[in-house]
């Protein structure tokens, strides 16, 4: 035994090598990694997203010569293979090659095979009904089944629950030429001495009391995720040894020692980009041809709760002791940065410290945003754009008369009044009274939670705040540092000179797109099963038909997207709850209602699925962004969302006149009364108009009554006008007048559904997001100047003026709409 040699290791398993292969010292009931695949494939059904591995072994003379032997191997999920190479092999053709498949079969229940390539196949079961207790069972045959050659029967514990140490026990039968049946019985040890440091042993003998006829040691280190080994063997009175090296994606516990704890560490990270709700969509493969090389690409946005759940992260995380953030110019909506806020808010009162730095000066919204940070540096000759809010909404009265088209309005109304303004912007020139009256309750309740963000900066003092931004706009860094609204003035060498001198106060610096994200590694047998809550995002303006996924999000919310999305939620019994994340100012009636029967299929109808159904509100959730969510068990809502607008509208822009006007003249038959109903060569009629207001005054009865069913808290449909005819809300108000339930943003949404399942706020669950969409690997040939928007080649404001226009697609198929103002820009 004191020739056999041992290598410090590194590795990633929890053991490194088997018995019967250069992969490690393993029973079949222990296999689960590289070496799965050669002693029992059963365990390539086990969750390990990619491993690796390379092991030289000697000549047959016990050295390392040109004649060495190479083996390597691959695993994924549920697949693997190996190649064995010697002096004489070729790249295709090595002398000995082996694939094999695995799969679950039921909970910690795994099935898989595997063909090696001197024509033998092996079968193999693993069962793991606890995490102290472990069973393996192999059967291997000639490829055509006609001779079973082996069968081997393990079992494994691990006596003190955990995988420091694991002890396992196979007997194995093995046929030879004559048929004859030999038994031999495996014994197998596993260790992990300190975090990083493994040690396995096996032993193979006749009986149990018989002499040893083999024995393999094998001694390791790991350093997270790659590693190296070394394997010593003795068969007989042979010894041989060999070495090598594993990758894989998973993260497991290093020998490399922890930061001292003496040591700080910040988070740099850059604040900027659109913010969206889904993961950005885009495809694996695109081919791009840019022929304009000044125009870009659709924006890739950045999923908000994934932001947030980093900050959580390392607002948890006891070495992490500040934030640095590079702002640049962020896009989210105000609710959106109200829970962007409050995270950074929570990160803060952790104890922790937030530094920002800015060379382009800061703007309204952005400022605050970061107003909690304990330092803010700005460059010189910029400015801090910080001066309230203010609403404005376009109106295209004007330009449709200037055209001759003229906007047909039909909605919801008492004695000619209506709070249902989607169709101001076509049928008015200025804001109605109802429209100021309205919005300005709104602007009001913004303002509100804008002014306390901003007073962090003033330790709460509002009259402070006040001033500070009747003050505003600050176009100089004297005044901005005289109002108190920035800490200092640098240049970026300069900030960088300031921040690297944190390594000389030993402090640690690591950069945000930097961190390992990557997967744990699940050590246990049979953890326990997380609870799963399903979210689905149902954002975009409602159509009917499929969602439009992009890099930026969603515009369009298609309802057989999101009916397929809540009925696979509902019906995959493995889903305990639902949170349908909301973020949409409405559209088409008619998909609104068959999003809002899945609704109801969920959380009453359908018996033997019904599971808790929480609504989250996101910046705007009204109109049919509000009809889809009354049904919910609960609705919650960020104080900052815009969310009621329970009204119907119908809009069309008739073009008769236009047509006249440039010449175009039109005359037809009909047969019927109303076989021309609202024809487009001519103006609505007034019976025409009538019919229309019927319908529209019945479907918002219904809407009302949707409001009522889903509402307990709301009971009279005639008092609900007093809060309906299309009023939109603040979150907190709609919170007042029970619209909502309570406050909050997705996380507490996530939480709420945690409280109706009984789960305590501290165990984890599983998220799992809807609609899945499937992956697009190629987008075709795209030319760079066709899948940009022109609007990216006009100036900003004029882009953002004509940016109404886009509602057009929306009303085009003159639907009753459930439907908000198309844009309300609160600056």
């Amino acid at each position: 035994m004191k020739t056999i040699k041992l290598l410090l290791v590194l590795n990633l398993l929890v053991s490194v090598t088997l018995a019967q292969d250069v992969w490690g010292n393993t029973s079949v009931a222990t296999a689960d990694n590289i070496d799965a695949l050669s002693t029992n494939p059963a365990g390539l059904g086990i969750h390990r997203i990619y491993q690796s591995g390379f092991f030289v072994a000697p000549d047959n003379e016990n050295k390392f010569t040109y004649n060495s032997k190479l083996n390597v191997v691959n695993r994924r999920d549920g697949f693997a293979y190996s190649m064995m190479y010697q002096q004489s092999n070729k790249l295709f053709n090595p002398s000995e090659f082996t694939i094999g498949f695995g799969s679950s079969i039921f909970r910690n229940a795994y099935f898989g095979f595997n063909w090696s390539k001197d024509n033998k196949v092996n079968l193999g079961i693993l069962y793991r009904p606890s995490n102290y207790l472990s069973l393996g069972l192999t059967t291997r045959y000639n490829d055509s089944f006609t001779d079973m050659l082996e069968y081997r029967p393990g079992i494994a514990i691990r006596p003190f629950l955990k995988h420091r140490l694991t002890l396992g026990l196979d007997y194995i039968f093995t046929n030879d030429a004559d048929d004859n049946w030999e038994q031999n019985i495996s014994t197998t040890i596993q260790t992990e001495i300190f975090d990083g440091v493994f040690l396995s042993a096996s032993a193979k003998l006749p009986d149990i009391t018989e002499k040893i006829e083999e024995l393999n040691i094998t001694l390791g280190f790991n350093f997270g995720k790659s590693g190296i080994y070394s394997s010593g063997s003795k068969i007989g009175s042979n010894i041989s040894n060999g070495y090598g090296i594993t990758f894989d994606k998973q993260k497991r516990n290093s020998v490399l020692k922890v930061e001292s704890k003496d040591t700080e560490k910040y988070i740099r990270m850059d604040l900027d980009g659109l913010f969206i709700e889904e993961k950005p969509k885009t495809s694996k493969i695109n081919f791009n041809i840019n022929i304009i090389p000044f125009l870009g690409n659709t924006q890739k946005g950045k999923q908000l709760k994934a932001w947030i759940d980093d900050i959580d992260k390392f607002t948890k995380d006891e070495t992490v002791d500040g934030i640095i953030l590079d702002l640049g110019y962020v896009q989210a909506g105000f609710a959106k940065r109200i829970e962007m806020r409050n995270a950074l808010v929570k990160f803060k009162e952790a104890g922790k410290k937030i530094i920002v730095y800015t060379d382009h000066g800061i703007g309204n919204s952005d400022y605050f945003l970061i107003s909690m940070a304990d330092e803010i540096y700005t460059a010189d000759l910029t400015g801090i754009d910080l001066k309230g809010l203010s609403m404005e909404v376009q109106f295209l009265r004007g330009l449709l008369d200037t055209l001759s088209i003229v906007p047909e309005v039909f909605r919801v109304n008492y004695d000619g009044k209506s709070y249902k303004t989607a169709g101001d912007a076509f049928l008015n020139r200025n804001m109605s009274d109802e429209m100021r009256e309205n919005y300005g309750d709104l602007l009001d309740d913004l303002y509100a939670i804008f002014l306390s963000g901003i007073a962090e900066r003033y330790d709460g003092d509002l009259d402070k705040a006040q001033i500070a931004i009747d003050n505003g706009p600050y176009f100089t860094v004297e005044s901005s540092k005289e109002a108190g609204l920035i800490d200092g003035v640098m240049y970026p060498d300069q900030f960088e000179k300031y921040i690297n001198e944190f390594n000389e106060n030993n402090v640690r610096i690591i950069e945000y797109n930097n961190i390992d994200r990557s997967e744990q590694y699940i050590t246990e047998w049979a953890p326990k099963e997380k609870a799963k809550i399903a979210v689905i995002y149902a954002v975009g303006g409602i159509i009917s038909g499929k969602s439009n996924p992009g890099p930026s999000g969603s515009t369009k919310m298609g309802d057989e997207t999101i009916r397929e999305a809540i009925k696979s939620a509902r019906e995959d019994k493995s889903i305990d709850a639902i949170v349908l994340r909301i973020d949409s100012g409405g559209g088409s009636a008619l998909a609104s209602d068959m999003m809002w029967r899945e609704v109801v299929q969920t959380t009453k109808e359908d018996t033997i699925n019904l599971k808790p159904f929480i609504a989250s509100m996101s910046d705007v959730a009204a109109s049919g962004g509000y009809y889809i969510a009354c049904q919910s068990d609960k609705i919650i809502a960020n104080p900052g969302t815009i969310t009621g607008s329970i009204g119907v509208i119908g809009i069309r822009l008739n073009f008769s006149q236009l047509m006249e006007r440039i010449g175009i003249n039109t005359e037809g038959l009909k047969k019927g009364e109303h076989s021309d109903f609202q024809s487009s060569s001519r103006l609505t009629n007034e019976e025409e108009y009538e019919k229309i207001q019927t319908s529209i005054n019945d479907v918002y009865t219904k809407f009302k009554q949707r409001v009522i069913d889903g509402r307990e808290a709301l009971n009279d449909i005639n008092e609900l006008d007093n809060i309906a005819m299309g009023r939109v809300w603040s979150g907190n108000r709609a919170k007042n007048i029970n619209l909502i339930d309570e406050l909050g943003g997705l996380h507490y949404a996530i939480e709420t559904a945690k409280a109706e399942l009984n789960i305590p706020s501290d165990k984890e669950v599983e998220i799992v997001e809807y609609p899945k969409h499937k992956p697009n690997y190629f987008t075709g040939l795209e030319i760079g100047s066709l899948t940009t928007e022109i609007s990216e080649l006009l100036p900003k404001d004029l882009a953002e003026q004509l940016a109404i226009l886009n509602v057009i697609p929306i009303l085009e198929n003159d639907e009753i709409q459930f439907i908000l103002p198309y844009k309300i820009e609160i600056k």
